[in-house]
C-alpha cells in the first residue's frame, strides 16, 4: 500500500508573502470595480499599483486619491493601509481570537515572526491590545482632525479626519485633499500639523515601544527599557 506523505507546513516567511499577495490582489480587484472610481473605470494596472502601495504603506500614487476614487474606493485604500500598517498576521490572529478559535503553536510561530516577538506567552492579550492601541490613537486623531475639517467640508470632513488619521498612524502618506495639495494649506495650523506629527511618531515607534514607555512612566527606575526600545528611541530621535 503506497505511503501518502503529508505536505510540509508552509514556512512563516512564505505564509506572509502569500498573505500579502492575496491581500494586494483582492484590493486591486475591489478598486477595479466600476463604483470604486468616480469615472467608472480605472486601468487594472493602476488599481494594482495603488493596492500594492497602500498595503506596503509607501504613499506612492499614479492617480489622485481624492479625484479618482469614490468613497468606497478610498475606504478600500484605507483598509489596505490599515492591514499593511498593523501587519497581515496581526489582523488574521485578531479575527481568530474574536471568533473564539484557539491559536496553535504554528499560528503563534507565524505571528511571532510577523511581530518580531520572541515569546508566545500572552499571545491573545498582545494581539487584542495591538488592535485596541491602534484604534485608540487613530480614533483620538480622527476626532481632533474633524474639529478642523468638519466646519470646512461638512459631512465629508468626518471621512477626511478618519482617513488622514489612519494614513498618518500607519505612515502611509496617502491623502484625500485633492489636486496634490495634501496638508500644504494647513502648514501653519497647529491642530492639524501637531496631530498628524503625533500620529506619525506614535505609529512609527510601534506598539511594544509605546507599552515600554508607559511601564517606564509608571514604575520609574524600577523598570528597565529593553534593548529594542532603546535602539528605536535613539534612532528615531
Amino acid at each position: 500500500m503506497p505511503v501518502i506523505k503529508k505536505a510540509k507546513p508552509m514556512q512563516p516567511a512564505r505564509t506572509l508573502c502569500l498573505g500579502f499577495l492575496i491581500i494586494i490582489t483582492v484590493g486591486a480587484l475591489l478598486l477595479w470595480l466600476p463604483f470604486s472610481s468616480k469615472s467608472g473605470s480605472t486601468s487594472f494596472f493602476d488599481c494594482l499599483f495603488t493596492a500594492t502601495s497602500a498595503t506596503c504603506v509607501t504613499g506612492l500614487v499614479v492617480v489622485d486619491t481624492y479625484s479618482n476614487w469614490t468613497i468606497f474606493g478610498q475606504a478600500v485604500i484605507a483598509l489596505l493601509i490599515q492591514v499593511g500598517g498593523l501587519g497581515f498576521v496581526t489582523i488574521i490572529t485578531f479575527f481568530n481570537v474574536a471568533a473564539g478559535k484557539k491559536l496553535g503553536f504554528r499560528t503563534l510561530a507565524n505571528v511571532s515572526d510577523g511581530l518580531t516577538e520572541s515569546t508566545f506567552q500572552g499571545g491573545r492579550r498582545i494581539f487584542i491590545s495591538i488592535i485596541k492601541y491602534s484604534m485608540i490613537f487613530e480614533g483620538a486623531g480622527a476626532v481632533l482632525l474633524c474639529l478642523r475639517f468638519v466646519p470646512q467640508y461638512g459631512g465629508y470632513g468626518v471621512w477626511m479626519g478618519v482617513f488622514t488619521s489612519v494614513t498618518a498612524f500607519c505612515n502611509a502618506g496617502f491623502d484625500v485633499f485633492g489636486l496634490g495639495t495634501s496638508l500644504i494649506p494647513y502648514a501653519y495650523d497647529p491642530l492639524v500639523t501637531i496631530t498628524v506629527m503625533a500620529l506619525i511618531t506614535v505609529g512609527g515607534l510601534g506598539f511594544f515601544v509605546v507599552v515600554e514607555l508607559y511601564r517606564k512612566a509608571l514604575l520609574g527606575r524600577k523598570y528597565h527599557l529593553k534593548l529594542h526600545t532603546k535602539i528605536v528611541l535613539i534612532t528615531s530621535g
